[in-house]
């Protein structure tokens, strides 16, 4: 469930995301050469789970990393690297009148990924291709058994495990700092999701 506890845990994750985000950013204005340059930026957006799992349906959960890339001079690609969180949610049936009945999964990813970019002056379409690893720190249920309408027993996936992360995504860049991504994060089963996110970047082109 989705307790205080797990919500205090996403908060000092994410301020200690937005901090490393500032601290690596400043670096990158300074770390240019005529090969190219860093640029750093900080992510947040909304998962939702690709397999209900038995579940009566999939509720939206939060996401948020970091991800910092060298961008290539005369070059369409951009390589770097990723560290992101993310919660995919879902609710089950219950017969209960009382109480929450979502349960949900957290993960934490890193992951190596780039980009192919379309370049338009100041904006770029881009896909990209990540991996890596995924650990899940909180898990919920693989698959729900129901009989009669009623919960009968589950399969759970377990906590502190690891699961290896594909990542496909497509976006846009607009204003050499603005980004929108659509990212398809393939790993266990039950933390597999599609994220639609909105990030800022500092530094690049």
């Amino acid at each position: 469930m989705c307790d205080l506890y797990s919500i205090s845990i996403i908060m000092k994750r994410f301020y200690f995301f937005t901090s490393l985000c500032v601290l690596l950013s400043s670096i990158s204005l300074s770390a240019q050469n005529n090969i190219g340059s860093i640029e750093g930026g900080l992510f947040v957006g909304l998962n939702y789970a690709t397999d209900k799992c038995g579940y009566a349906s999939v509720k939206s959960g939060p996401g948020f990393g970091l991800e910092m890339r060298y961008i290539f001079y005369g070059s369409p690609i951009d390589l770097g690297i990723q560290y992101s969180f993310s919660r995919t949610n879902r609710e089950y049936k219950t017969d209960l009148t009382y109480g929450d009945n979502t349960e949900g999964t957290n993960s934490s990813n890193l992951l190596v990924i780039g980009d192919y970019n379309f370049r338009m002056n100041k904006s770029s379409l881009f896909v990209g291709l990540g991996a890596g690893l995924a650990k899940f720190s909180n898990a919920s249920p693989a698959e729900n058994f129901y009989k009669d309408g009623k919960l009968i027993s589950r399969d759970f996936v377990g906590n502190n495990k690891y699961s290896v992360c594909i990542l496909p995504r497509i976006g846009i860049k607009l204003f050499n700092h603005l980004r929108f991504s659509i990212e398809y994060k393939i790993e266990e089963r039950a933390s597999s999701n599609v994220a639609f996110n909105v990030g800022f970047t500092i530094g690049g082109k």
